[in-house]
């Protein structure tokens, strides 16, 4: 017999070669009983794989159906139930976002500010275009209201001829 069943053959009960005409020398033989070794702690490994394996799928199937119908109900409940706030921000993230804050409502004030000067000369614009229509015409009021007062001073309508 060759290999490594052959070699265990060849060891006594305490693990030891016995010099029972093997042509193997010492390094080889501690080489092939490692190797030995891992294969077998290979085959339980897998063995046991296979026996968990097995026993997860008998276990799912003996599970009562109390259990589930009381998972059906459990589960639904743990999802109503309200997270936990989150944690407030440190103390120097916090005085930076502040500062953030504080100079975009600078900014934007400013912005209003400038839009509001913009809008403030076009008003003024519009008021200068307005006077310069209105003088000719103020003018022309009062021309025609010195006019009519000397008009109306000299002409004095009659006193007897009233209707009644």
């Amino acid at each position: 017999m060759t290999g490594p069943r052959a070699r265990r053959s060849n060891q006594g009960d305490d693990g030891s070669e016995s010099s029972g005409g093997s042509a193997a020398t010492g390094g080889e033989s501690a080489a092939a009983g490692a190797s030995d070794a891992f294969s077998a702690m290979m085959d339980q490994l897998k063995a046991a794989a296979e026996y968990f394996t097995e026993m997860g799928t008998n276990a799912l199937s003996a599970v009562p159906s109390a259990v589930s119908a009381a998972e059906g109900r459990i589960i639904p409940t743990m999802a109503s139930i309200p997270q936990l706030p989150a944690m407030p921000p440190m103390p120097g993230s916090l005085t930076a976002a502040q500062f953030e804050v504080a100079m975009a409502t600078l900014k934007a004030q400013r912005a209003s500010v400038s839009a509001l000067k913009d809008q403030l000369t076009a008003f003024d614009n519009q008021l200068g275009v307005l006077e310069d229509l209105l003088s000719p015409m103020a003018s022309w009021a009062k021309s025609w209201a010195r006019a009519e007062s000397s008009v109306t001073s000299s002409v004095t309508p009659p006193r007897g001829n009233r209707k009644s």
